[in-house]
């Protein structure tokens, strides 16, 4: 059984009439942005969820973009040019970010643009990046349709959100189990991410006994919890964001609700988890896309420098929008210029490493190269436990609360 509301069938309304508004728009009268000033400072304009929703992990893709301009500037700058960043609050809206969004292009003047945190601020703000032929560098735009629409300036850097949860089925293969359930926010991602998941269960031989897409600020579970206890599934997975992984593991507690694997996304792969639900998250999954410990270019000094800055230790969230920076920075640097036709053509052709992973996209600009990570608590500590070749430990079956 799969319930959709009618917010995701608005968001889904919103991508199509964006690429409608871009394929009825003629650029030049609405901006031009070609010309970029020989002289003065270079600016990169974004919005990001500074409040709302998605505040408490925004935060870090903030830190993420300052951040680079901070080291790019100490460097010598973008082209020998100093950077300034300017940042508004789109309050984790997708009308309030596109809107930003074209403020930044048309009255702000930026010359080039970064992406906003979420799938569904990203899809709101894609159409404003086709119209006036700025290239959208996308760290955290994982939803699968919006590189699915026929944007030409938009470039995904994290793995599509139809297999953010691809290391539990493999779990769930190789333990024999068979039946799952998926509950998440009806916004685009966790959309996205449970599509993707319905279209597998068939593929891999799985049964999806219950699927429902819950309104956006809930933190009441307890029906839906109730429904997951009535289905008796094998894996309990969840679209989830900060606030609901935290309070849909307590409550899943709280009604003695488990199974032999539990995977969520986002909330359950930060680092201030644990320090919400304590011992609820022991051998909770989460799907994460990058750790600290991980062999990429770079990251042990991105580590060190973000610790350094901010006090505390980075996510994949900043790991992610600090590689969408410097993909931005490789492109520029390759062009030798600011023009965005010329960037865009880089980032078709780019395979690249960043201290985030693997970029490399297909025509569309969806990411192909990037593969995730699964992490699991134990006793406080996140371990990989998956792919196998970058695991720091061997996963386990969720200890029912029973036995506890």
């Amino acid at each position: 059984m799969t319930r959709r509301t009618p917010a995701f069938a608005s968001i889904a309304l919103l991508l199509v009439v964006a690429v409608i508004t871009v394929a009825c728009s003629n650029p030049r009268e609405t901006g031009d942005t070609e010309e970029v000033s020989e002289e003065g400072p270079i600016t990169i304009g974004a919005s990001l969820s500074l409040s709302g929703e998605y505040a408490r992990i925004a935060v870090d893709q903030h830190n993420a973009y300052k951040l680079w301009v901070k080291q790019i500037n100490e460097s010598g700058g973008l082209l020998g040019r100093q950077v300034e960043l300017t940042v508004l609050d789109d309050r984790s809206s997708p009308e309030t970010g596109a809107r930003l969004y074209e403020r930044l292009i048309t009255e702000e003047d930026v010359d080039l643009i970064m992406g906003p945190y979420s799938s569904a601020v990203t899809g709101g703000m894609m159409n404003i990046a086709e119209r006036y032929e700025m290239v959208n560098i996308a760290p955290m735009g994982s939803a699968d349709e919006l590189f699915q629409q026929g944007a030409q300036y938009s470039f995904q850097v994290i793995t599509p959100a139809s297999h953010y949860l691809d290391g539990a089925l493999d779990f769930m293969e190789e333990a024999g189990l068979k039946s799952f359930v998926v509950v998440g926010e009806d916004s685009a991602f966790p959309a996205a991410l449970l599509a993707g998941l319905e279209d597998v269960a068939d593929e891999r031989g799985f049964e999806l006994l219950y699927s429902e897409l819950y309104p956006v600020g809930t933190r009441d579970f307890s029906a839906i919890i109730g429904k997951i206890e009535e289905a008796q599934p094998d894996a309990i997975m969840g679209g989830t964001y900060a606030e609901d992984a935290v309070a849909f593991t307590q409550q899943l507690k709280e009604q003695g609700v488990d199974a032999p694997i539990i995977a969520l996304t986002v909330g359950a792969a930060e680092n201030e988890y644990w320090e919400s639900v304590g011992d609820a998250g022991q051998h909770i999954m989460g799907a994460s896309h990058w750790e600290p410990g991980l062999d990429t270019p770079g990251n042990e000094e991105f580590v060190e420098a973000y610790t350094d800055e901010y006090e505390k230790d980075p996510g994949y969230h900043a790991a992610g929008s600090y590689a969408g920076m410097q993909i931005l920075g490789e492109a520029v640097e390759a062009c030798e210029c600011f023009d965005h036709q010329q960037i865009r053509e880089e980032l078709i052709d780019m395979e690249t490493e960043t201290v985030f992973g693997e970029f490399d996209v297909d025509e569309n600009g969806a990411q192909v190269g990037k593969i995730g990570v699964m992490v699991q608590w134990f006793d406080g500590k996140k371990e990989i436990v998956w792919p196998d070749d970058q695991a720091t430990a061997d996963w386990v079956e969720f200890t029912p609360w029973s036995e506890r």
